[in-house]
């Protein structure tokens, strides 16, 4: 008797199925690649914008090295320069500046100590910071802030003070008191008087009546709390460094009978600094030798004194240095005190 085998295969059904399911499939997969937003556009527009991000980024790199190129060489376009008194990023090598860095307006960086503010100028004019936020260059009396100018140094060789040397060398200069040193008062002295603590403002008396040794504890005691600057008596190569950069220090200043307040005579202004050839002559730490014998403190600058007017850059009748020694003090001789970023 045969034996009976069971066929198998394919039934219709599964079959029509099938060929169902291809058709869907394939119907998808036209769509995805077809239309306004298929596969292939979408690859097409991702391949455009990397091609674009790419070129941005070129772009943006060829920018950024035509800037540090500039910064480099010290080359700008003059629409590139940021205005004086905008924060800019410190220099690495300012590791120990307790404040901001700030444009001069030219191209250069000068420091702006904590508890100081920008009021005005650029290093070609005078850039003038002060101790008061609202400040301006015309603010005056007692409550008003003290106002310094950034005098620029490329070389400063005085050496009898190696540690002032290297806080001036590494921020490039230091600040020079806008007025003379007066005392926050609009009384004048009449004489000696125990050391106060001097401002740099317009519009109050001279600190005059000061003998040489006072002037200095004056100077130092004007910032011994701050965190951020430290100050002095200005130092003779100090007084040369503000000639220079003022370009104009042989002038002299107009004849007075009396001492007048700060910033009182208008003529008397070179690059924002006040009181340089009228006034009071001004104490230094610089020492030479008198024509009367010994040792003296070198007065510099120009006071008032009858008829007589001296210069800016003046300091001397003998050997070129005029000067007295201590306790020598007078109602014509005073002195300034210059700040330095700590």
């Amino acid at each position: 008797m045969k034996s009976l085998k069971k066929e198998k295969g394919i039934t219709l059904i599964a079959l029509v199925v099938t060929i169902i399911v291809l058709l869907i499939l394939a119907g998808v997969s036209i769509t995805m690649l077809t239309g306004d937003d298929d596969i292939v556009t979408k690859a097409t527009e991702a391949a455009q914008k990397t091609e674009e991000a790419d070129d941005k980024e070129k772009a943006d790199l060829e920018k950024m090295s035509e800037k540090i190129d500039k910064a480099v060489n010290e080359e700008y376009d003059e629409s590139e320069i940021p205005e004086a008194g905008t924060v800019v990023t410190k220099p690495s090598e300012w590791t120990t500046l307790n404040g901001t860095a700030i444009a001069d307006g030219n191209g250069g960086t000068i420091p702006l100590p904590a508890g100081f503010y920008y009021v005005d100028g650029d290093i070609k004019t005078g850039l003038v910071i002060s101790s008061k936020e609202d400040d301006t260059l015309t603010s005056s009396g007692t409550t008003s802030g003290n106002q310094f100018v950034w005098i620029p140094v490329t070389n400063y060789s005085d050496t009898s003070n190696e540690a002032l040397k290297t806080k001036i060398e590494t921020y490039g200069g230091f600040y020079f008191s806008r007025y003379e040193a007066g005392v926050n008062s609009t009384e004048f002295r009449t004489g000696t008087t125990s050391v106060q603590t001097p401002v740099s403002k317009n519009g109050v008396v001279p600190y005059n009546f000061v003998t040489w040794e006072d002037a200095v504890s004056a100077s130092e005691n004007m910032y011994d709390s701050s965190t951020s600057v430290e100050s002095s008596l200005c130092y003779g190569e100090q007084w040369d460094e503000m000639c220079a950069y003022i370009e104009d220090s042989s002038r002299t200043g107009e004849t007075q009978s009396t001492a007048v307040t700060t910033g009182s005579v208008s003529s008397d202004v070179s690059k924002n600094i006040c009181d340089l050839t009228t006034n009071a002559g001004e104490w230094t730490m610089e020492e030479g030798s008198s024509f009367f014998g010994g040792t003296v403190h070198i007065i510099r600058g120009g006071w008032w004194f009858g008829t007589m007017a001296y210069s800016i850059d003046f300091k001397g009748n003998t050997d070129d240095e005029y000067g007295y020694a201590d306790p020598y003090t007078s109602e014509m001789v005073g002195f300034r005190v210059a700040m330095y970023v700590i």
